[in-house]
């Protein structure tokens, strides 16, 4: 195996590392701010629109809260820029998975 291969594959393997990391940072700050996994059209139970927003908005990554029938609820200004989407509330109107790529 050429050295280019190999760390090109630890480069691959460090970058999974910090996605999982990240999953369980955000993980572990909903759970520190009570949020109850999602159920329904409303997103959250038990937790405030604006408590999910401050959570999440300042945040480098971008971030949506999203449905299994593709709807999004909320996103970060991260997310938005990462997209170039002309606002949040464009943003949020887009479906999932009906969504062209």
């Amino acid at each position: 195996m050429k050295k280019r291969d190999v760390i090109a594959g630890l480069r691959e393997e460090l970058s999974r590392c910090r996605s999982e990391l990240e999953a369980k940072r955000l993980q572990l700050r909903g759970l520190e701010a009570g949020i109850e996994p999602p159920t329904g059209p409303s997103g959250f139970t038990g937790l405030a629109p604006e408590t999910v927003r401050e959570i999440f908005q300042p945040d480098p990554i971008g971030f949506l809260l999203g449905d299994a029938e593709g709807r999004v609820f909320d996103v970060n200004d991260a997310l938005v820029s990462i997209l170039g989407s002309p606002s949040r509330e464009q943003t949020k109107r887009i479906n999932l998975l009906t969504f062209p790529p």
